[in-house]
């Protein structure tokens, strides 16, 4: 199911841990639920992360994903980092299975929760609107997906986030967002024609 690179990632994390006097924390996901990550940021006067630790609890994409965003940080600027997306997680690591792509986006969830809390920003936007609790799916998490992998079904949707895969109390919501999209692609498609 998982490639050397994914596995190595889990079995030999080189930055589990917690970073004292931090610059910066970042967290995301409900351990009640499923998979949850956090890290620390140390950040000089030049907003290089000079340091960066995580801790994860969740499955081995989870771990892996952990690892592999602190891996791509390190060294880098804030405004470098901020650029990282959850498709750099998984091309670092090789690949991931669709049923765990959920866990880069906790990735990328995760560095920009950091990168807020540094800035002082608030990160409760529309966008950061939290859609599936249980596996902690953002609404841009969903409108991305839907514009970059043309998805416009609920289930091509759950396979790929694993969205209202344990308590479907978000199905309702997924179906607005999706429905707001084929409107809006409809749209689109009708200014093309005329």
């Amino acid at each position: 199911m998982y490639n050397d690179k994914v596995m190595n990632c889990f079995f030999n994390p080189k930055h589990a841990g917690v970073i004292e006097n931090y610059s910066a924390r970042g967290f995301t996901g409900s351990i009640e639920c499923g998979d949850a990550m956090e890290i620390t940021l140390k950040i000089d006067e030049r907003e290089v992360i000079t340091n960066a630790k995580f801790r994860a609890y969740g499955c081995t994409a989870a771990i892996a994903s952990s690892e592999a965003i602190i891996t791509l940080i390190l060294g880098k600027t804030i405004s470098e980092a901020e650029n990282i997306r959850n498709s750099d997680i998984v091309n670092y690591l090789n690949g991931l299975p669709d049923l765990k792509l959920h866990c880069s986006v906790l990735g990328q969830d995760v560095l920009k929760d950091a990168i807020c809390n540094y800035r002082k920003i608030d990160n409760k936007s529309e966008e950061n609107e939290v859609i599936c609790k249980c596996n902690n799916i953002k609404r841009k998490n969903i409108e991305n997906l839907i514009i970059d992998k043309r998805i416009f079904s609920y289930r091509e949707l759950q396979k790929l986030t694993n969205v209202g895969t344990i308590c479907g109390k978000c199905e309702n919501r997924v179906y607005a967002i999706l429905s707001m999209a084929i409107e809006k692609e409809n749209e689109i498609l009708n200014l093309e024609n005329k």
